[in-house]
């Protein structure tokens, strides 16, 4: 009785785990920002700012708002336990979905450790150099239409976590 429990516990496992992952693939596709529908990154640069000291406000408020310009296009691929990001014109980002972190250069020439992994049914893309990390959470809505990605960087040097989400849809 035991073996045959453990079989239809593996079968359970391994039909779930398959049906995740083609899920997963459901990401893959190419999407055009929509501002109208997406959070204002200049607000919540502001929200964020406000408590950071006076004289380093400016400074913190022109690093985000450099690293925070939303991308006008974003193309997902899902493919052989990798998944691959391409934001505008960019080279694309290609990382095993497993977690682990690599090396990836940035255009600036900024060399930081890249990780991609599901989170449920979205890819968690995390960015982390010495002084913060970005965390960008891809994720589709209940139609597959549109792409919500959920941002939050974090730094020491920052009182609380920049926080927004941006809309794209679907072509």
């Amino acid at each position: 009785m035991n073996r045959v429990f453990l079989v239809f516990t593996l079968l359970v496992l391994l039909v779930f785990g398959v049906q995740a992952r083609a899920a997963n693939t459901d990401l893959a596709g190419h999407y055009v920002y929509v501002p109208e529908r997406s959070a204002s990154v200049d607000q919540a640069v502001e929200k964020t700012v406000a408590e950071v000291n006076f004289v380093l406000r400016p400074i913190a408020r022109s690093r985000l708002n450099k690293t925070n310009q939303p991308y006008q296009n974003i193309t997902l691929g899902v493919s052989g336990g990798k998944a691959s990001i391409t934001t505008d014109k960019r080279a694309p980002i290609v990382a095993p979905v497993d977690g682990k972190p690599i090396k990836w250069k940035r255009e600036d020439g900024e060399i930081m450790d890249l990780s991609m992994q599901w989170q449920g049914k979205g890819l968690q893309e995390t960015i982390a150099a010495d002084d913060g990390k970005r965390v960008n959470l891809f994720e589709l809505s209940p139609d597959g239409n549109e792409l919500r990605m959920l941002v939050t960087v974090s730094s020491k040097r920052l009182p609380k976590p920049l926080v927004y989400t941006l809309v794209y849809q679907r072509q």
